[in-house]
């Protein structure tokens, strides 16, 4: 059982990041931050990282102590990966407007560092500049998928590991029912797999195929999720325990957009799969950023499409979801019957 109880917007003050897509988003629960970096609104690109603390709802710089002339540069649809054994997190790609990034990052959040990698690598043991990607956590590997890599819209099925460790990339040869190049996916990592959803394909069309990679022999299967899952990209999508939640996307096809409201919910260990359609919490959106914290999900931004005036219109919304799930709701079910639950 996995239930929503509410979803509110919070208020925010002080350094807001404004309105922005595609930035990247993480969480600290201990702290009770937020962490924003970079991101797009309206014809221009950010690398501010910002700190929202939740128990006063504001916002604030992440006090960087690098010179301005060694840290990245402004971009958007890179990916931020923390490792919580050097408490850093990690950059790589994106896009300045201009070029698709190929340039990777640690910021150290002990010294409030940027590290720059390898400045000078060689073409063919780096991967090709990139946005829209994929990064997950495996043990002391970040595995990279996907992503858009060309301004003609050329996409990427390619799989890179970069070991923390030794500080190597390493493109890895799949076997398998190998998925399609795409970007704009969603990914996330449960035991010794990768799970790859949704996207957009080499003709721009957003897709429902579901897939999972063996992390330990490199071979992808397949998953047939059910026919009341549709096509979408750009889902804001987080993780709790064994279930990948993703929240919204937009479905595009040859004479059609839609941003969704629609919340699914997949288990990771059976593949049971719940759809909540036309959610009642908040307005279809994409290119939206979300994370989890303890039982709450926070989501942050993202654009809209605006049949009205300009084409998309981008948001600074910050909503928390709250829910229960497993053990924490049935024990709250057990004690109190009051409060109307919607199940997902």
């Amino acid at each position: 059982m996995f239930q929503i109880t509410s979803c509110e917007t919070l208020p925010q003050k002080g350094k807001e990041p404004g309105n922005t897509c595609k930035s990247g988003m993480l969480s600290f629960p201990e702290k009770g931050e937020i962490m924003i970096i970079g991101g797009y609104c309206q014809n221009r690109v950010s690398n501010h990282v910002k700190i929202y603390k939740t128990e006063n709802n504001e916002w604030d710089d992440f006090p960087i102590q690098t010179d301005k002339e060694n840290i990245p540069i402004s971009r958007y649809g890179h990916t931020v990966t923390f490792y919580p054994k050097k408490n850093s997190v990690f950059l790589f790609g994106g896009y300045d407007l201009h070029t698709y990034l190929s340039d990777f990052w640690e910021l150290n959040l002990t010294t409030k560092e940027w590290i720059e990698y390898n400045k000078n690598h060689r073409e063919d043991e780096w991967p090709k500049g990139r946005h829209s990607h994929s990064c997950v956590l495996y043990e002391d590997f970040l595995i990279f998928f996907g992503g858009r890599i060309t301004l003609e819209g050329n996409r990427s099925n390619e799989v890179w590991s970069w070991s923390i460790k030794d500080q190597t990339w390493n493109l890895i040869k799949t076997t398998g029912d190998i998925p399609s190049t795409r970007s704009s996916h969603s990914a996330a990592i449960y035991k010794d797999n990768m799970f790859v959803f949704g996207g957009v394909d080499e003709d721009g069309f957003t897709t429902e195929f579901f897939y999972q990679l063996n992390l330990t022999d490199f071979f992808w299967t397949k998953i047939h999720l059910g026919t009341d899952i549709y096509s979408r990209a750009s889902s804001a999508f987080t993780q709790i325990g064994s279930r990948l939640i993703l929240i919204g996307g937009r479905k595009t096809l040859p004479d059609f957009k839609e941003d969704s409201n629609n919340i699914i919910v997949i288990d990771l260990q059976n593949f049971e799969t719940k759809l909540l359609e036309n959610s009642p919490y908040f307005q279809g959106r994409s290119c939206h950023s979300c994370i989890a914290m303890d039982h709450d999900i926070y989501m942050f931004g993202g654009e809209q499409i605006n049949l009205n005036s300009c084409p998309v219109i981008h948001v600074n919304y910050l909503e928390k979801f709250s829910f229960l799930h497993d053990l924490v709701s049935d024990l709250k079910n057990f004690l109190s019957n009051e409060s109307i639950l919607m199940d997902i």
